[in-house]
């Protein structure tokens, strides 16, 4: 077979590469060009012309749900989570959710939640999870850090309202 299994392409058949002046026999080149031709017909095309017909392994590729522990942290009553779902593709891992925050003071107060994550991770510093949570409003708009201390995702958003109400989040990280 002309791939080797890691996708290299190497060339098996006997009598290649041909020499200058030499005469090239029919039979071996017959045989080049059948292996040419299942070496070309193994490949998957860009275009996306081929199906494969065995699976692809990606490194690691997991998805699911998980109900966060969320964790209130500064200007928080009390929380409450929903499912949220994830996907993980190799050491990255992407979350979407919604929780309910019932913050102690509004008008603009900063208040901060914490949220655990669905797959373990040593965060090193607040850039290693990054991503948005939205309120009702878009002065309710604010930012998700990784929180090193915790290996959890900070929600941190200008508290609009005093009153129990809803909120959504997408953040991602890198496994460490």
């Amino acid at each position: 077979m002309p791939f080797n299994g890691s996708g290299t392409f190497s060339i098996t058949t006997s009598g290649t590469p041909v020499v200058t002046s030499t005469v090239i026999d029919s039979t071996m080149f017959n045989a080049l060009c059948d292996e040419l031709a299942t070496g070309l017909s193994t490949c998957i095309t860009k275009d996306g012309q081929t199906t494969t017909t065995s699976t692809i392994t990606i490194a690691t590729l997991a998805a699911g749900t998980y109900t966060p522990t969320l964790t209130s942290v500064s200007n928080v009553d009390a929380t409450v989570a929903y499912d949220a779902f994830y996907i993980r593709v190799g050491n990255f891992v992407y979350v979407t959710g919604a929780m309910d925050v019932d913050p102690t003071a509004a008008a603009g107060t900063s208040t901060t939640v914490g949220i655990s994550l669905p797959v373990a991770s040593n965060i090193g510093a607040g850039t290693d999870c990054l991503g948005l949570v939205v309120g009702a409003t878009v002065a309710e708009t604010g930012r998700i850090d990784g929180d090193a201390a915790n290996n959890r995702a900070s929600a941190i958003f200008p508290a609009q309202s005093a009153s129990d109400h809803g909120l959504r989040f997408h953040f991602s990280y890198r496994v460490i």
